[in-house]
This record gives structure tokens, sequence and C-alpha cells, in this order.
């Protein structure tokens, strides 16, 4: 992150996060977490939450999934969870982003998101 500033450093690893995924259908939800992610390990200095966001992530993603029966594991068939579906749990997925966000936001240190601080130079 020295070569560029935070802001500039989340959005081009989120970009890359997303581009990973190799799926376009996945990549405004993948570049939105690497968004995130790369928020949360700015303000942390750590990767563990990172690893946790993408790991709970990818849990209720697959749940999903499995709860619409687009996973059949007798087959080791996955062909994702439909895009209703995926529409009827924005909602929540927002107001738990918003609540994740107020929680980090007040437990972490305070400094301005996108400047940085003379000890990261």
């Amino acid at each position: 992150m020295r070569r560029y500033t935070p802001k500039k450093a989340i959005l081009y690893s989120a970009f890359l996060f997303a581009l990973m995924h190799m799926n376009p259908l996945q990549f405004p939800h993948t570049f939105l977490l690497g968004v995130f992610v790369g928020w949360v390990y700015f303000r942390t200095k750590s990767i563990w939450p990172c690893i946790w966001i993408h790991f709970i992530n990818n849990g209720i993603v697959f749940s999903m999934a499995l709860l619409s029966g687009s996973v059949d594991i007798a087959e080791a068939n996955v062909e994702g969870p439909g895009p209703w579906s995926m529409l009827a749990v924005v909602p929540v997925g927002v107001i738990m982003l918003y609540g994740v966000i107020l929680l980090l936001d007040q437990n972490l240190p305070n400094r301005p998101i996108w400047i940085q601080s003379s000890e990261e130079e």
C-alpha cells in the first residue's frame, strides 16, 4: 500500500479480487466485498478479520445454494443460487453490512479512512 494511496490500493485490490473469481455475474458482489475487506484491512492492519469475512461470505452463499436446492451434495453438482433467491437476500445483507461497518467504526482507532497517516508513509 505504500506505492498507492489507501483509496487506490483498496480499489485496485478489490478489482483484482473480483477479476480473479472469473465470473462476470459475480463481479459486482465480489468487487464490493473486496472494497469492504480492503477497508477492514486498512483499519485493522490484520489479515485475519479479512479471512474471516471471506470465510463467512462463502459460508452464507453456500448455505443459500444448499437451501435453495441448487447444490446436490450426492451428485457433487453446484449450480449456484438463482437470481431471485439472491435478490431476496440483498436487503438482509445490506442491513448486516451496515451493522458490521458501524461496529467496526466504533471499535477501531479513529482515523481518516482515505488519508495516509504519517506512520504509514
